[in-house]
């Protein structure tokens, strides 16, 4: 779940800005594949590149969030549906210390996923260049609606906005696959009418949280610009998913 790979801006186009960065990456993990030796590999894969799980508030580990201190504190989050033993924010525990929190709209999410070709260099400054799965702008708007009530933080309202207006589908293409969503027997359908209501209730207007704290993350001097440019994406989105609908 990155922005900056999800919605790449042209590279022959100057006036599209960039997406501001991220060093907290969030990896879906598939129900499918709770596999305990796989999954003690991804753990003992991670402590080999220099990774620990961090640390909460209490000063424990949390076995679902993993640094690296040495370059800056990049962290990776790991995240899986719902399960009978990890409700919805709550952790799945798997072994050699990992885990992966419960996170509501995953699966549908994964529905949406593409390849990406990342040429970048890697943590031992290497050039590399690797095909990637990433989450489609659809499930991304989704999750990101949903981190949003949860959390309530500027950088998720970002985050929704800088898909819808800068990925090549534009928002009647993404809401077009919402629809599809919906119609083909999601997983989780409370999860993407809940997304829906979200957008309408907390970015419906340039005052709501959404729009306010997106302007405000990016703190640039534009936020009553950014904040109606929020609205106004996050509104052709909603009348093309409603018309859909009829």
């Amino acid at each position: 779940l990155v922005p900056g790979l999800i919605a790449p801006p042209p590279p022959d186009d100057a006036t599209v800005e960039a997406h501001v960065g991220t060093r907290d990456v969030d990896i879906g993990l598939s129900l499918a594949l709770l596999d305990d030796q796989r999954y003690a590999e991804i753990a003992n894969r991670l402590r080999g590149a220099g990774f620990k799980p961090d640390l909460n508030e209490k000063g424990n580990p949390t076995p679902w969030r993993w640094v690296l201190r040495a370059d800056g504190h990049i962290t990776v989050d790991f995240l899986i549906p719902p399960t009978i033993d990890a409700a919805p924010g709550e952790t799945q525990f798997l072994p050699n210390g990992f885990g992966a929190v419960a996170t509501r709209g995953l699966t549908d999410a994964a529905r949406t996923r593409v390849r990406v070709q990342v040429d970048a260099r890697t943590l031992n400054d290497e050039d590399a260049s690797r095909s990637v799965w990433v989450c489609g702008p659809a499930g991304f708007v989704v999750l990101k609606a949903l981190a949003f009530r949860n959390r309530g933080e500027g950088k998720d309202a970002y985050d929704l906005f800088y898909v819808l207006k800068h990925h090549a589908d534009r928002p009647e293409g993404i809401a077009a696959t919402i629809a599809r969503l919906r119609e083909n027997e999601p997983a989780e359908p409370d999860a993407i009418e809940g997304a829906l209501q979200i957008l309408r209730e907390d970015f419906g207007i340039v005052t709501g949280t959404g729009p306010k704290r997106a302007g405000e993350f990016l703190s640039d001097g534009r936020e009553a610009e950014v904040a109606a440019d929020v609205v106004a994406h996050v509104a052709a989105l909603l009348r093309e998913v409603e018309r859909l609908a009829r």
